[in-house]
């Protein structure tokens, strides 16, 4: 049962999915204005350079003719209004000249540049500021932008499709597709909600995927590739189109072979560390991992991963191929949810990295479920 005021943090949430993903690399974000118990002004951030969602539903307000320096009237917004002048001026700035007395917030932001200094210039102009309302489930929200500010890397998602006996493939790579084309309209789904894609050497080779988004709307990811002694042919899909930004992570040397690729030397061992160097260097926010095994199993030893997503058919068995990576023990089962009549994704988090920054233990599955 809520209260009333986790029910307005949650219309927040509502409102901040609107910017998944084109907020990124600013947090998702929405806010409501209330008078006493009702709703008179709401906004979302959509995209970097655009105003906040805190300006946005002052203007809602404000068009609909209301005072805001009403002692009833309250902001409500997912995130700690921002105190610093980036591409817009600070949020904070704008309620306290709006006259508004009272603002409530799921969770601090982690941003350097905030990081409790929007709540104590609120506190210093006289508003009466309230946080921590739904704050793991804010947090579960915004834990892309989250981990990039406390972790300073993206935040990562393991993903791959298996057999009801565990296998991802054949062992002469002949079964491209285990999940439907449904499943597979959830797969691309990810990579739209995703900043940023990466396959291994055999992925690329064998699967020849386009690592782009077709069966959902949404924005191209930024594609990565692990080809260490520079094998790969140069008409595959990956470099065959110049759909989105792509990189070669090799130890080759060699430059120029596959047009606009982005080639990018590193020694042998140090692609997982040069991928994330990379990303961080272009803000990117959060990375997805389709394979194969053995890539996606460098992120588990190395213990550099946050979430898993693993697709399921609840039917088909291989009794023998390439066994699919092991979910580790530092993996908390979160949910599951059907992606077709046969298949079913399941959802583990790091309890260790992810664990660190929310309490799982007090996360509402039936809400965190539906945001993205």
């Amino acid at each position: 049962m809520h209260t009333q005021e986790e029910w307005f943090i949650k219309r927040c949430f509502d409102l901040a999915r609107n910017g998944v993903p084109t907020a990124m690399p600013n947090p998702f974000t929405g806010s409501v204005i209330v008078k006493g118990d009702r709703i008179v002004g709401e906004g979302w951030h959509c995209c970097p350079g655009s105003p906040h969602a805190e300006i946005k539903a002052i203007t809602d307000a404000q068009k609909n003719g209301i005072d805001l320096s009403q002692e009833d009237i309250t902001l409500f917004v997912n995130l700690e209004p921002c105190v610093h002048f980036g591409r817009t001026p600070p949020c904070v700035s704008a309620i306290v000249q709006a006259g508004i007395k009272n603002v409530v917030f799921s969770h601090q932001d982690p941003d350097s540049r905030v990081n409790g200094e929007g709540l104590r210039f609120l506190q210093e102009h006289g508003v009466n500021v309230r946080d921590g309302v739904l704050k793991n489930e804010g947090l579960w929200l915004n834990r892309r932008f989250v981990t990039f500010h406390k972790d300073s890397r993206p935040y990562i998602v393991l993903k791959w499709a298996q057999t009801k006996d565990g296998f991802i493939a054949r062992t002469d790579y002949s079964s491209k597709w285990i999940t439907d084309v449904l499943s597979r309209q959830e797969g691309h789904r990810l990579r739209a909600t995703e900043q940023a894609i990466l396959v291994g050497f055999n992925t690329a080779l064998y699967d020849n995927p386009s690592l782009t988004v077709r069966l959902w709307e949404g924005t191209n990811p930024i594609r990565i590739v692990w080809d260490l002694n520079g094998e790969l042919p140069a008409n595959l899909n990956l470099f065959s189109d110049d759909l989105s930004r792509t990189f070669m992570i090799t130890s080759a040397g060699h430059k120029g072979k596959y047009g606009n690729v982005e080639v990018i030397n590193v020694p042998k061992g140090e692609e997982l560390l040069a991928t994330l160097n990379l990303l961080k260097s272009m803000n990117v926010l959060s990375l997805l991992v389709e394979g194969g095994s053995k890539t996606i199993q460098r992120f588990i030893d190395a213990g550099i991963w946050d979430e898993i997503r693993v697709f399921e058919n609840q039917s088909k068995f291989f009794y023998e191929g390439i066994k699919a990576p092991q979910v580790p023990n530092s993996a908390k089962f979160l949910f599951s949810y059907p992606t077709s009549p046969s298949d079913t994704c399941f959802v583990f988090v790091n309890a260790k990295t992810v664990g660190e920054k929310i309490n799982l233990n007090d996360l509402n599955l039936e809400l965190v479920r539906f945001i993205p």
